[in-house]
């Protein structure tokens, strides 16, 4: 089977937790364009990053847009320095946009509520 090929572009901005690195005005400017939200998560998940040393506590909200087969994944990330900790001790916030074609098989896994 043929495997998606992904572009990513990256960056980083400040925003003071929980503010989110896509506003909801840019969110719906391509929502007008006839993208869908086909998944997200609207509040934001943490989880302990035992893969940092030291380790690190990872914040992290997504949201998954799809038209035709193209799929685009807005995903912001903060972390913590505390691996116990409710919010992030942090304004620095990674901001990743994820864009690519899907086969159908593809978009019916990623994106099972869309046609």
């Amino acid at each position: 089977m043929k495997q998606a090929m992904w572009t990513q572009l990256s960056f980083t901005v400040t925003r003071d937790y929980p503010n989110y690195a896509f506003e909801e005005e840019k969110i719906n400017q391509w929502m007008k364009a006839g993208w869908k939200k086909c998944s997200t998560s609207s509040d934001w998940s943490n989880f302990p990053d035992y893969s940092k040393n030291p380790e690190k506590r990872t914040y992290q909200r997504s949201v998954y847009l799809v038209k035709n087969n193209e799929l685009i994944i807005l995903n912001g990330t903060y972390q913590s320095n505390a691996i116990v900790s409710e919010n992030p001790d942090s304004t620095r916030q990674y901001g990743v946009i994820r864009w690519s074609n899907m086969t159908k098989e593809e978009k019916k896994l990623l994106c099972p509520t869309s046609k």
